[in-house]
């Protein structure tokens, strides 16, 4: 069995568009939330050069106000 490495934009790439059983993704999920704010910050990491360890920290480690 091979393990798969990612690049960082790959790996955020990934993380942020990746949808639930219903199809939808984080930035979906925000805007029918009526969320600026996670929608603002989704934008903003978006458009980051995060490594690695910065997408492991922002948006893996992160949780909202339902767990």
């Amino acid at each position: 069995m091979s393990k798969e490495r990612l690049t960082t934009e790959e790996i955020k790439n990934e993380i942020l568009l990746t949808t639930d059983r219903e199809g939808w993704n984080a930035w979906d999920i925000a805007s029918f939330r009526g969320d600026v704010d996670v929608m603002r910050e989704i934008w903003v990491l978006a458009n980051e050069g995060l490594t690695t360890e910065e997408i492991k920290n922002e948006l893996l480690l992160r949780s909202d106000r339902e767990g």
